[in-house]
């Protein structure tokens, strides 16, 4: 994994060098947008441990282009965009942030092994997880860090207030700088939705899974843990061409270099 260090911190945030041809024109001012709005919510620069865990499959952070048409952009901007964060949110050093990804990747058989381990005790779980997608045509996206702190679809929930975002207009910047900020847990649908995920949120919580999304009708992907496109847990494909194959790529552009097919639909990943 590369990163560019295009950013210098002034008074503003101002591309260094050339901006990369994904972000040029519309997405670049999008961006800068969105970052600004991360330097509104994080004003204080944070620990390596709390970019770390903010920037998690479908943190904060971990920003998502979500109109890109091509996935090897996805796959690039996700790795641009951790190096942007550990700088305007940690101001780390390229070097830092470039090892991050060695946090979460293995090739080695003890991880491998331990992963396993975790997984096929939350695979019992299975058929709860389908059976609640099943239920909530309305949710495709859930992220948890702690009870308190979660997101449902592209709302996120703090103990004070719910940030929910749309995303931008060219780029889909997903978080982006068109944030709703709500105070009054009542409101809906933000109430319903902290109801109908309480459930799946304890089976998470039980298992150590940071994130479920319905990627499609046929694909449910189990996040354990990850940065920028190094992620892994294990993914519920029921249609063949929703399979993990190594060298195969996800719906997000990233690579899978690990696959281990646990059952029929059940499927162990890595993507790096």
């Amino acid at each position: 994994m590369k990163f560019l260090p295009l950013f210098l911190l002034l008074p503003f945030i101002a591309f260094a060098n050339p901006i990369p041809d994904y972000l040029k024109g519309q997405p670049n001012e999008e961006y800068l947008k969105t970052l600004r709005k991360i330097n509104d919510i994080f004003p204080q620069k944070s620990s390596l441990q709390q970019l770390v865990i903010l920037s998690s499959p479908y943190g904060i952070l971990d920003i998502h282009p979500t109109k890109f048409s091509s996935l090897e952009d996805r796959n690039q901007f996700a790795n641009f965009n951790l190096g942007v964060m550990g700088s305007i949110v940690s101001d780390l050093e390229e070097n830092v942030v470039s090892k991050l990804p060695e946090l979460v990747l293995c090739h080695k058989t003890t991880c491998r092994e331990h992963r396993l381990s975790i997984i096929k005790k939350a695979i019992s779980s299975t058929q709860a997880i389908e059976g609640f997608f099943g239920n909530n045509s309305d949710i495709k996206i859930i992220q948890r860090l702690d009870d308190a702190v979660y997101r449902v679809n592209n709302a996120f929930f703090t103990p004070t207030m719910i940030m929910d975002f749309t995303p931008s207009d060219v780029a889909g910047f997903i978080p982006s700088a068109k944030a709703k900020h709500i105070t009054d847990f009542s409101d809906q649908p933000y109430f319903s939705h902290s109801k109908q995920t309480k459930s799946l949120r304890n089976l998470m919580k039980q298992h150590s899974i940071i994130a479920i999304v319905k990627e499609n009708n046929s694909l449910i992907n189990v996040i354990f843990g990850g940065l920028s496109n190094n992620q892994w847990g294990f993914k519920i494909a029921t249609a063949k061409r929703d399979q993990p194959k190594v060298g195969k790529t996800s719906s997000l552009g990233f690579k899978y270099d690990d696959v281990i097919k646990l059952s029929d639909a059940i499927y162990y990943y890595q993507t790096n």
